[in-house]
């Protein structure tokens, strides 16, 4: 109980002279004036250290919802950050070559064998975002050897939706898996108020 949890959402209706609004933004903020919404969306969840049952990985997905008015354009998550959170991880390869041979060996001297090393990096992942541009997208978390799954994360997404009588709202929903003393990987569903689940997005002033 407790040990995944959401904590503050928010939502902004955005203009083009909001602070932060860069230049691609702002230029469709104006072309859409008058016909679509965008909306900045402020999220937290948060990973409390459990060292009985620690957190493996997490699911935090948002569910756009237009309610009436299916003519309308459906609305989608126009961008997520963070994208992708990655450690650079260092690997190595070796690749031996020994001689394979059927011949009689005293008539054949066989050289040594041949071994090989490379290295390379490898971006070892544990925030990953997915969904940009649908209607449902998902920020999937992950304990990694270089990271573990603690503490607080804030997330920020668009939305764009139908400047229209019909209400819109984004739904979270988090789930989880953590490592139970049997070294068993056991998946759970954060039980969200709904005052936290659903967020409305307001058609009042933007910023």
């Amino acid at each position: 109980m407790g040990q995944v949890s959401i904590g503050r959402s928010e939502a902004l209706l955005l203009g083009p002279g909001h602070e932060g609004v860069n230049a691609e933004l702002a230029a469709r903020l104006h072309q859409d004036s008058g016909t679509l919404h965008y909306h900045l969306v402020h999220l937290t969840c948060s990973f409390r250290p459990c060292d009985d049952t620690p957190t493996q990985s997490a699911v935090l997905s948002v569910a756009l919802k237009q309610s009436g008015a299916p003519d309308l354009p459906q609305p989608v998550v126009w961008s997520m950050t963070p994208r992708k959170l990655a450690t650079p991880v260092t690997r190595r390869r070796t690749v031996s070559l020994t001689p394979n041979v059927t011949l009689v060996p005293e008539l054949l001297e066989l050289g040594p064998a041949v071994e090989k090393t490379t290295e390379y990096e490898k971006d070892m992942w544990h925030v990953v975002a997915v969904g940009e541009g649908e209607a449902i997208a998902e920020w999937h978390f992950k304990t990694t050897p270089a990271v573990e799954l603690l503490g607080m994360h804030h997330l920020v997404l668009i939305t764009r939706s139908a400047v229209a009588r019909t209400g819109c709202s984004v739904h979270l929903g988090l789930a989880a898996k953590r490592r139970e003393r049997l070294i068993v990987l056991i998946p759970y569903r954060a039980d969200i108020p709904p005052n936290e689940r659903v967020i409305t997005l307001s058609a009042g002033a933007s910023a």
